[in-house]
């Protein structure tokens, strides 16, 4: 078993269900959102453990043509439930003492009128507020507009910690997309 990352190797992500049993998550990597040749979000972008990333951002709508709430992973994402692999072996493993929990150290508004973050709660009690719905084609509220991770590494290819700062913003209108800007840095 390899018990110890190398550097560039893929993250492995689960997600624990209320029984505390993990499964695979986004295809069981870490992964960032990148814009493709085709101008849409892919998803799908493994993260490498040592590798920075300074930023990476993609345009994505919120709201459908209709006026509700888009149905995908990272406008619902709930990171009460997502578990880090501290190693590479975790993947193979997955038991709970192999993944560590990720802590939210922030979370602010956005507002899009303003184009500026305001409201900003440090340590926020959980759960965080969820992707809403607002109902008779109104929009969509507490949408993930930006999430930065900050995973620390315990000196001998090991993940030890993962922190993160989270931004989400309320969106009525449709016809608009929003910038999403996604950091890891390891």
């Amino acid at each position: 078993m390899n018990d110890k990352y190398r550097a560039g190797e893929a993250i492995p992500i689960a997600e624990e269900d209320s029984g505390g049993s993990l499964r695979l998550w986004m295809g069981g990597y870490l992964s960032v959102p990148v814009m493709s040749q085709s101008g849409v979000c892919n998803d799908f972008n493994p993260v490498g453990y040592m590798n920075p990333i300074s930023s990476l951002s993609c345009d994505r709508k919120a709201v459908t043509s209709s006026g509700s709430c888009t149905d995908d992973v990272f406008r619902n994402l709930d990171l009460e439930t997502i578990r880090i692999g501290k190693s590479p072996e975790s993947l193979g493993l997955m038991l709970s003492q192999s993944y560590v929990s990720i802590t939210v150290t922030n979370l602010c508004m956005y507002n899009v009128s303003s184009q500026s973050e305001y409201s900003c709660t440090s340590s926020p009690s959980l759960p965080l507020p969820q992707t809403t719905d607002l109902g008779s084609g109104q929009g969509c509220s507490n949408v993930l507009r930006e999430l930065d991770l900050s995973i620390s590494t315990d000196g001998m290819g090991g993940i030890e910690s993962v922190n993160a700062n989270v931004v989400i913003y309320d969106q009525i209108d449709a016809s608009s997309s929003s910038e999403d800007v996604f950091v890891t840095q390891t």
